[in-house]
């Protein structure tokens, strides 16, 4: 019997790229949308030259994220140029920040998609692929929560924890972010789609969960008061199956006692809370339109530490806001030498268009800023080195979330407190909750042996 010619089978399937930059909360939009775009037979690959869909999902928050994402875009002149039929697309805070300037600087893109209108992705990538360009998608509906659909096809970044948005926006207007406009005013989900969708996690084998939003503890507020977020974290440790329940991220002006004792009673919440200060100077904090004192501050903390035994607290602090004195940096230093914070997110102040505090002048040069960050960022290492060397020979129990990169039979974990520990062992122990002694303590982790 004569052979016939090799059939070559061509793999027809559509293929995304998407890249992600930013917050927690930028991490589940990406998740919400490859969702989407698996519904609808598209596969994700690992090279933007992979993909016949291009996707950037981008942060605003500091002039440095957008700046990376242009520099992107750059890169991929040449590959668009080359390769026509591939759809480029932006979506995220920046899109929503920056809106059709995505167009007249980098007209190679296609697509331009806010946080607003994510849920669409799939519809409007075909629309270019039908013949439409250069679109733009960016209308928000202050006075509409998230469509509980949205979420139920979403692809899980883990098989161990998830993300699980319960608002979006933030009404709280500080003067150097460009949250409200990017992400719109306050709007929570019902709490009975927040409930349906954490027990379908736990039934699912998720063994953690951690609830976004701008400001969590604002949750319910646009809902008339029947519902808020200590409420809401009471129902959920009542009512479902989800081993531990954390969330982000919380402001001071909505932390309230009544959230510090459901932190206490509640068996699956973890102790862990993330409290922005953001500055040790009163008159900075009322420039930065905080709402807060940090006398204030100081007396939350006083709180939440003596209601939940053995919470772990960390915060945010930006040195250089406009007008920032050396006595005033000195006294960031204090408060963190006093409040001794488990760890925190540093940054430098960069000025953001729309925001009042652009229009006040960038006082404060960059080589001090520098500096600052350096002398704060060697206070808190040297903070959490101190703390975790007094781990050492404690027993804590951790959630096992990955291998780390070490090796396969390395493994990484978070405690409650959100601490994160590293220790070998043979065997799988993926989703598993182990006893790990602490052999050692490091600046941003614990090395341990399982028990």
């Amino acid at each position: 019997m004569e052979k016939g010619p090799d059939v070559i089978m061509q793999d027809l399937t559509p293929k995304v790229y998407l890249q992600t930059y930013g917050c927690q909360m930028n991490k589940l939009d990406s998740e919400v949308m490859l969702g989407l775009l698996a519904k609808e037979g598209y596969r994700c690959v690992g090279r933007p030259e992979e993909a016949d869909v291009i996707l950037y999902n981008t942060c605003s928050v500091r002039e440095h994220a957008e700046d990376k994402v242009w520099s992107e875009l750059g890169f991929l002149r040449a590959l668009k140029k080359e390769h026509p039929e591939k759809i480029l697309g932006i979506t995220g805070c920046m899109a929503q920040n920056v809106k059709e300037l995505v167009f007249k600087r980098a007209p190679h893109v296609d697509l331009v998609v806010g946080t607003g209108e994510e849920h669409r992705i799939a519809e409007l990538i075909e629309g270019i692929r039908q013949g439409e360009r250069q679109t733009l998608a960016v209308e928000i509906d202050h006075g509409r929560a998230p469509d509980p659909a949205v979420f139920q096809t979403t692809q899980r970044g883990s098989q161990v924890k998830a993300w699980v948005e319960i608002m979006a926006g933030c009404d709280q207007m500080c003067a150097y972010c460009v949250v409200p406009f990017t992400r719109g005013r306050e709007r929570s989900r019902p709490a009975r789609d927040i409930l349906d969708e954490v027990k379908g996690l736990a039934d699912r084998g998720f063994k953690e969960v951690t609830l976004l939003g701008q400001n969590v503890n604002a949750y319910g507020q646009d809902l008339g008061g029947e519902e808020d977020f200590a409420e809401l974290l009471h129902q959920l440790n009542q009512r479902s199956a989800i081993s531990r329940i954390r969330f982000l991220t919380s402001h001071p002006n909505n932390a309230t006692s009544r959230l510090a004792q459901v932190m206490a009673e509640a068996e699956r919440v973890c102790e862990h809370l993330h409290l922005p200060v953001q500055t040790g100077s009163d008159r900075i904090l009322k420039l930065m339109n905080r709402g807060y004192t940090v006398d204030d501050y100081r007396s939350l903390v006083d709180e939440f530490r003596s209601a939940v035994p053995g919470i772990s607290i960390t915060t945010d602090l930006i040195v250089g806001f406009p007008t920032e004195t050396e006595e005033e940096f000195a006294m960031t230093l204090d408060l963190v030498r006093e409040l001794e914070f488990d760890s925190a997110f540093l940054f430098k102040y960069s000025p953001r268009k729309g925001t009042a505090a652009y229009w006040m002048r960038d006082d404060v040069e960059e080589e001090i800023k520098k500096r600052r960050h350096q002398e704060i960022l060697a206070l808190v290492q040297e903070i959490s080195l101190r703390k975790h060397r007094a781990q050492e020979g404690s027993e804590v129990e951790i959630l096992v979330e990955r291998h780390a990169r070490k090796g396969p039979q390395t493994w990484v974990g978070r405690a409650r407190d959100f601490r994160k520990v590293v220790f070998r062992g043979e065997g799988s122990y993926l989703g598993r909750f182990v006893n790990v002694r602490i052999t050692e303590g490091r600046v941003d982790h614990l090395l341990g042996t399982p028990q």
